[in-house]
């Protein structure tokens, strides 16, 4: 912003009065020209400033709804998660608990023969990969799954098998 300033040298004959009449009309187009300038430039930049406050909102917003997605999917792991750690439970609340766990833990290393059904293999599910994997799922929660899997098989294993010793004798 320049400041306004007198152009002229005064007269050295004649009406002074005049002379300060024009010098006056300039000073006041130069400091309007000023302010109007400055005041454009003041408004320039808030309106920037607004704009990108704007932008700035939108964007945490959209992080906090990310957030919000998140959370929820993290809810619903842990809440499987907890059935299925229940679940486990439940079969360890068994008496034989212990030869159960080994009897998986053996026949998940190989050293048993379990008989498994088989379905014939040949379609994945829309939910599941070839190996059984949900989604998004974690290995922890793959692993947990497995290891119930297991358990139920090698209890309903151990079940025909102590059905088809019944029945021999």
């Amino acid at each position: 912003m320049k400041p306004p300033k007198i152009t002229e040298r005064p007269p050295r004959f004649g009406n002074i009065d005049e002379w300060m009449k024009v010098q006056n009309v300039s000073i006041r187009e130069q400091f309007q020209g000023s302010l109007m300038s400055y005041g454009k430039t003041v408004m320039d930049a808030a309106q920037k400033n607004i704009i990108g406050e704007r932008k700035f909102r939108l964007m945490q917003q959209r992080d906090m709804e990310e957030l919000g997605d998140n959370l929820r999917s993290e809810k619903y792991h842990r809440s499987q998660q907890t059935s299925d750690t229940l679940n486990l439970l439940t079969l360890f609340e068994k008496p034989d608990t212990a030869k159960l766990v080994r009897e998986v833990a053996v026949a998940l290393m190989g050293g048993h023969y379990v008989s498994i059904s088989c379905a014939g293999g040949g379609s994945v599910s829309s939910e599941t990969g070839w190996d059984g994997r949900k989604k998004e799922e974690d290995d922890e929660n793959f692993r947990l799954r497995c290891w119930l899997h297991a358990a139920k098989t090698v209890k309903n294993s151990r079940k025909a098998q102590t059905k088809q010793k019944g029945h021999c004798r």
